[in-house]
């Protein structure tokens, strides 16, 4: 397990006091070798096979009285017993639908309202077919959303997470420098992509962290006229002068610290050292003056665009990169075990921001050969927000 059992019994405990709010009875979640955040929050177990394979999920079944059963494949039932829960059916591939009625089984359960992975940033892995038929066989269990009670659990972290999450930030930070301190002019986007691959490994990441690394440069918009950072690196060699964006993430036991910083080649002109003076601004004043406990996302998002305006902008943000611009009106995510999660800092999202919520706060500024952007990851506190990335002092200078 990731912690110590008393942080997964602290959970069993809050999700019951939820499942009794929200008229739920149990609750089933779901993971496999891919992906299995709310499955690993709750039952600490991590599903690892040598295939990252969508055919073998993994179930707990959570009961509002306290009743507990997982289903693992055969090859993850030894790590599955090594946690809290005791009641384990294991199956040999093809996974189906009786495996979840023996679920029921072994907890006593025949009827009720059952919650599942079905809303916002969510999903049931599992075939859904063999979801069907086991809800056929389970013909007095009405099926819910879980997802907003899932949330409310994982958006305020322990302070168990929080170190977790504080080792990661540190992590991140030493392998960008050392990125960055190794790159020479001539490389390519590539060639630092892979000397922060490195970086990563060394630094002590626990997972391989290729999917959450994105790279772009001035020497992209010179070779294939785009800006993205969305597309992978390309081999157009860096010349003197030309800036860099690196996004990068470590993962400690599941936890992500996950931000990106800039670079030039050789000593950046006043006009790159105004862009990245100005996107410092923007994300240290929305830390700042916006997002903080008690106000909804949307209201810090209206909070960030008046920041916006005032630094220059004009109205809905015009100027910002797309990822950030109209309509989406985007300036940060939760983070925790996914590197992007809920809460949202946008327009659409209403959710009241509280202590213990981390957040990446991100804004990126469109220019006509590059995106320059900076991010920081904080968590909110009764004293303020503390900043968990190593902070962004200014430009790395590639010599």
């Amino acid at each position: 397990m990731d912690f110590e059992e008393q942080e997964y019994r602290a959970r069993v405990e809050r999700a019951k006091e939820l499942m009794g709010e929200e008229n739920l009875d149990a609750i089933i979640v779901t993971g496999d070798a891919t992906s299995a955040p709310n499955y690993r929050y709750l039952s600490g177990h991590s599903p690892r096979n040598y295939q990252a394979t969508t055919s073998r999920p993994h179930l707990l079944l959570l009961t509002r009285e306290g009743g507990a059963a997982m289903c693992v494949h055969h090859a993850s039932a030894v790590t599955a017993r090594q946690g809290w829960v005791e009641e384990i059916h294991t199956y040999t591939q093809p996974f189906g639908h009786t495996d979840v009625v023996e679920l029921f089984k072994r907890v006593g359960l025949q009827r009720g309202r059952i919650g599942l992975e079905m809303g916002l940033d969510s999903r049931v892995q599992m075939p859904i077919g063999e979801l069907e038929r086991a809800k056929r066989e389970l013909p007095e269990c009405s099926w819910e959303d879980a997802s907003p009670l899932l949330w409310k659990m994982r958006t305020r972290k322990s302070e168990a997470e929080l170190d977790k999450l504080r080792t990661a930030h540190e992590m991140n930070g030493r392998a960008l420098a050392h990125t960055f301190a190794e790159a020479k002019p001539g490389m390519s986007e590539r060639d630092i992509y892979d000397l922060c691959a490195h970086a990563l490994i060394d630094a002590g990441s626990n997972e391989p962290p290729f999917s959450q690394m994105t790279i772009s440069s001035s020497a992209r918009y010179r070779g294939h006229g785009t800006i993205t950072p969305f597309s992978g690196p390309t081999e157009v060699p860096l010349e003197p002068g030309d800036s860099i964006f690196l996004d990068t993430g470590v993962v400690v036991d599941g936890y992500w610290g996950e931000f990106g910083r800039m670079a030039v080649m050789g000593e950046p002109s006043e006009s790159q050292q105004r862009s990245h003076d100005l996107v410092r601004t923007l994300v240290r004043r929305s830390i700042d003056e916006a997002i903080r406990p008690g106000v909804t996302s949307d209201q810090a998002m209206r909070d960030i665009l008046g920041i916006l305006e005032e630094e220059g902008f004009s109205e809905n943000g015009g100027g910002l990169a797309p990822y950030d611009g109209f309509p989406y009106m985007h300036a940060g995510h939760g983070l925790g075990l996914q590197s992007s999660e809920m809460p949202l800092v946008r327009l659409t999202d209403e959710t009241i921001l509280e202590e213990g919520m981390v957040f990446s706060v991100e804004l990126y500024v469109r220019r006509p050969d590059m995106q320059w952007g900076t991010e920081e990851s904080i968590v909110l506190t009764s004293s303020g927000p503390e900043v968990l990335s190593v902070p962004d002092r200014g430009l790395f200078v590639i010599t």
